[in-house]
């Protein structure tokens, strides 16, 4: 379903004040995948996304763990083929 963004709630500065987007900032929607699949690829990380509500912190939370886990499987199954 689309919301008009005039529908939007404002973004919350961290005293819970309402805070101005940057001008060179986008408010855009992806997907979970997206995401993860920029991360495992090393073109975006966490820190260059600012989750707007506690789900979607937590999913992308998750994300990167997963990705952390997987990333330190395949090292690991890598060293154990060199020994």
């Amino acid at each position: 379903m689309y919301i008009d963004p005039s529908d939007w709630p404002a973004p919350i500065g961290p005293q819970g004040t309402a805070q101005a987007s940057s001008p060179e900032s986008l408010r855009v929607e992806i997907t979970l995948d997206l995401v993860q699949q920029l991360i495992e690829e090393g073109r975006i990380g966490a820190a260059d996304l600012h989750c707007l509500d506690a789900g979607s912190k937590q999913r992308l939370q998750r994300a990167c763990l997963d990705n952390c886990a997987r990333d330190l499987s395949y090292r690991a199954q890598f060293e154990h083929a060199l020994v």
